[in-house]
């Protein structure tokens, strides 16, 4: 298995518990698939990446789940309503975007520049002494 992936089954989240069978505790092949083609992702862009490169992978983790989502069996989706009872593809999915956030908040901020003073216009703008609106009326402007 792949580094990462360790380092998600060693999170908190997973800690082996005897009561419960060893298939539960273990992900499915959908969660190592997905997993296996993150590390591919960020074995290639991760190491020399910057803001607009991380802000890139975040939105190509995000579709890329999105779209085998829907395509996955029914106990293989994340739900709020229910707890899964194996790590899964949204566990892998959430581990992905915090290793994302790590990255960007290790980086440095962008510098805050104010914005230049601006001048004042050259030519004052000339005042309207009648606003004609719509045609006139000879019988009431003489």
């Amino acid at each position: 298995m792949s580094d990462s992936f360790d380092r998600i089954m060693a999170s908190r989240a997973y800690t082996f518990d005897p009561n419960k069978p060893l298939e539960h505790q273990m992900p499915c092949e959908y969660a190592v698939t997905f997993q296996a083609w993150i590390d591919g992702v960020f074995q290639k862009h991760l190491a020399a990446a910057d803001i607009t490169m991380l802000n890139q992978l975040k939105i190509f983790i995000h579709d890329r789940f999105f779209q085998i989502h829907n395509r996955l069996p029914p106990e293989h989706r994340h739900s709020d309503s229910r707890k899964t009872d194996h790590p899964c593809v949204f566990s892998v999915f959430e581990a992905a975007n915090a290793e994302i956030y790590e990255r960007e908040i290790a980086l440095a901020p962008p510098d805050i520049l104010h914005p230049p003073k601006s001048s004042p216009p050259k030519d004052p703008p000339t005042r309207l002494t009648v606003l004609f609106l719509g045609d006139e009326d000879p019988e009431v402007d003489p």
